[in-house]
């Protein structure tokens, strides 16, 4: 019992002395011993609840892609709808093929499906690099003929017939054309 209280009393000491020292310049104690704690307990299996999730989507984004095939795999199973019609819960791999005017839904069977405006709920997306394709991101960066390169992408998607749109949130977008990089992050 008398060992507790010791340690309760030192670790009283240090912490209420990191405020002395920190209000008063003369270091960053408090600091430190804050962020050598998230720092332990970001390793924990419990992560979640004392370190905030860095890799969470944080920049909103609208980005149009214009490529004569895409394929997009979502990170979790997406909803579907078009025309009155709709798929819940689709966990498999949605390609895009303009030239042929396709959607193919491909999970444990194939289903070939004629292009025209599909929207897709509760999109996430680990990654999806294209190049060649044109793309108009946020209407402030476009390009004809370009590549793009988008990182944890979670929101909304709405396929057209020329093209797909994007609109959510990612933590990294990367477009390239005519030898000029342009990054969002």
């Amino acid at each position: 019992m008398d060992a507790k209280i010791v340690v309760a009393s030192a670790a009283a000491v240090i912490f209420i002395s990191g405020f002395f020292l920190a209000g008063s310049g003369g270091g960053n104690l408090l600091d430190d011993i804050i962020n050598g704690l998230g720092n332990l307990m970001h390793n924990a299996p419990f992560e979640g609840f004392f370190v905030s999730q860095e890799k969470a989507p944080k920049l909103r984004v609208a980005i149009e892609i214009y490529s004569q095939n895409i394929s997009l795999r979502p990170d979790r199973p997406v909803n579907i709808t078009w025309d009155g019609q709709y798929i819940n819960g689709f966990s498999g791999t949605i390609s895009l093929d303009y030239e042929s005017k396709v959607v193919r839904l491909v999970d444990s069977s194939e289903a070939g499906l004629a292009l025209k405006r599909y929207n897709i709920e509760g999109l996430s997306l680990g990654a999806l690099e294209l190049s060649p394709a044109g793309y108009d991101i946020n209407g402030q960066v476009k390009s004809k003929n370009g590549s793009i390169s988008i990182k944890s992408f979670v929101g909304q998607a709405v396929v057209e017939e020329d093209r797909l749109v994007l609109s959510g949130n990612a933590t990294f977008v990367k477009a390239v054309a005519d030898g000029q990089v342009w990054e969002l992050k």
